[in-house]
């Protein structure tokens, strides 16, 4: 119970200190030198009262009457009321002022009362080692040094003031009186010097502490952030090199046209710049409902491509998650993970990301990427990782693109040749079938069949053909038209055909090729042109009549006019035959 009550006794002592040692201030600085400041104050406040311990002690020793009592006194009351006001401010953070106010006073008041008691012969003079020891531990050392200088000034000024006798000190002590004071002071100093030491020695002491903590701390910090940079520029490094692989994919995929080719040109780079145990790209089909694998980058992977593999869209596991809901994720070690169930072809695997591949919006494939190692793809690195996945499906949409718009372009293509040999075949069933001429140096003239250039398929050419037959030579050129052959020009000579005829051949008969296409075209509109004009003519005289024997003539004799028809003729049928 007693020791109990000693602790709450010594806890409410420390607690009470500690709020005498508080000071108002954020500097921690400040607050720092004012809880020092008012440690010094407390122990002038024991040496003041010391001294006056001291003049009442030499009272009852009969060294000091009433009136030399009455004036010693209140020396030591002074500089006690000045020491509480001093600690007063300091709290409140006024701790340089107060510094500089307890300083000047206290020596000051120190010089008048050596100056009253006893000059030069005056105790006081040992106080002043007590104001030199705060000095010291207050001030800088230039200004320690300066009120020394002053002290010592003071001493030989007032020597020398009673040396020539300008000067007498007003009270005086005895001999028994003045020795007795100053061994007092001297003790008094003794103990007020050494508690000096001593606050001073804690106080550099706590502050040494105080800077072995600090350096040790920064000794951290500097290592924490020699670590974090090593770590961030190794982050930078790696990131640079994966956006770096991600470019080198983008170029080597860039010039790829075929889907198939360039998936499994991307599995592999993909595989080989981020060192991936396995990298598979699967791929939707049109119903949405499956996910077949279509490239990989390891052996394993490629045992299963050659099986045919996939899975159902919303299946267990990290692909079907990601083919179902299009987000990506991770499964960071297969070992602790419930719902992972190994893959024979794959026994290496200890982690895997799925990435949506997604493409103007549409989810077209998963690219999965599994590694040996546990807990790979952190979450920076998916990121990365998503805008690989982004270039990825790009460059497959694109190329699943470009298939369609050739394929639009070949069926395009296609149905202007036919409706090019729709066209050549109209104008040609206009002119009999045929258009056969014959140039023989002389005269232009109609070619009869057994003329014309020994070609079994004329429509089978396709380019200039020389041909050597009988002692003749022969040059056919095929007059093409929206990539059909629609005629041939057959030059023949006794002479072999050299180069240059044959290029101005070619490239004449390429001239006239688009010359008879134009010339068809033209002829085609002029006849639609026509037949539009007939059309009109013969509608606008069918409704000029009125009566419906009328029209019926005018349409049988309008039609077979313009049909150039040798005979035209119109029935109605009858209500009864309709019925039946």
């Amino acid at each position: 119970m007693i020791q109990q009550e000693q602790r709450q006794s010594q806890t409410w002592l420390a607690e009470l200190w500690e709020h005498l040692l508080h000071v108002k201030t954020a500097d921690e600085e400040l607050a720092t030198a004012g809880r020092f400041f008012i440690q010094v104050m407390v122990l002038g406040l024991f040496l003041e009262l010391g001294i006056m311990v001291v003049f009442l002690a030499m009272r009852l020793l009969g060294y000091l009457s009433i009136p030399m009592t009455w004036l010693a006194v209140p020396f030591p009351l002074g500089l006690m009321l000045l020491s509480a006001i001093c600690i007063f401010y300091a709290r409140q953070g006024h701790v340089n002022e107060m510094r500089n106010l307890y300083i000047g006073v206290t020596s000051t008041s120190i010089a008048v009362a050596c100056i009253a008691f006893d000059g030069t012969y005056s105790s006081g003079w040992v106080l002043y080692l007590w104001m030199i020891s705060v000095a010291a531990a207050l001030l800088t050392p230039a200004q320690t040094f300066k009120l020394s200088a002053g002290i010592l000034g003071l001493f030989a000024v007032v020597g020398m003031a009673e040396y020539f006798g300008i000067y007498v000190p007003p009270f005086t002590l005895n001999v028994q009186a003045r020795f007795f004071n100053v061994q007092a002071f001297v003790w008094l100093m003794l103990v007020a010097v050494g508690f000096m030491s001593y606050l001073v020695m804690r106080n550099l002491h706590q502050t040494v502490g105080s800077l072995r903590v600090t350096t040790r701390e920064l000794q951290a910090i500097r290592s924490s952030l020699e670590a974090r940079v090593e770590e961030r520029t190794t982050q930078v490094s790696h990131r640079a090199a994966q956006f770096q692989g991600i470019a080198e994919m983008s170029r080597a995929v860039s010039s790829i046209l075929e889907p198939d080719q360039l998936i499994e040109t991307a599995v592999h780079l993909i595989a080989e710049r981020f060192d991936f145990y396995h990298v598979g790209v699967f791929l939707l089909d049109a119903a949405e409902e499956w996910v077949a694998l279509q490239a990989v980058s390891s052996a394993g992977g490629q045992r299963m491509l050659e099986r045919g593999y996939k899975l159902k869209v919303g299946s267990a596991g990290v692909v079907g998650y990601v083919a179902k809901t299009a987000r990506p994720r991770t499964m960071s070690d297969t070992d602790e993970d419930i719902t992972w169930s190994q893959n024979p072809d794959l026994p290496e695997t200890r982690s895997e990301l799925g990435l949506p591949l997604v493409a103007r919006g549409h989810m077209i494939g998963v690219l999965d990427i599994q590694c040996e190692k546990s807990a790979v793809f952190s979450d920076a690195e998916i990121p990365v990782l998503r805008v690989l996945a982004d270039t990825l499906a790009i460059a497959i949409e694109n190329t699943h693109l470009l298939q369609d718009t050739r394929k639009v372009v070949d069926r395009l293509e296609r149905y202007q040749d036919e409706d090019a040999v729709r066209g050549w075949r109209k104008a040609l069933a206009r002119r009999n079938m045929q258009v056969n001429y014959s140039y023989d140096r002389l005269t232009l003239r109609s070619a009869k069949d057994e003329e014309l250039s020994p070609i079994a398929d004329p429509q089978s050419l396709t380019k200039l053909t020389v041909i050597e037959q009988e002692g003749r030579n022969l040059l056919l050129v095929p007059i093409r038209s929206r990539n059909q052959t629609v005629g041939v020009l057959s030059f023949e000579s006794q002479r072999a055909w050299l180069a240059d005829d044959r290029q101005l051949a070619e490239q004449v008969v390429a001239q006239l090729g688009l010359a008879l296409e134009n010339a068809r075209l033209l002829e085609d509109t002029r006849l639609s042109a026509l037949q539009e004009k007939a059309r009109g003519e013969i509608v606008s005289r069918v409704r000029a009549s009125v009566q419906v024997d009328a029209i019926l003539r005018s349409a049988a004799e309008e039609l077979g006019q313009a049909l150039q028809v040798e005979r035209s003729r119109i029935q109605l049928i009858p209500a009864t035959e309709r019925q039946g």
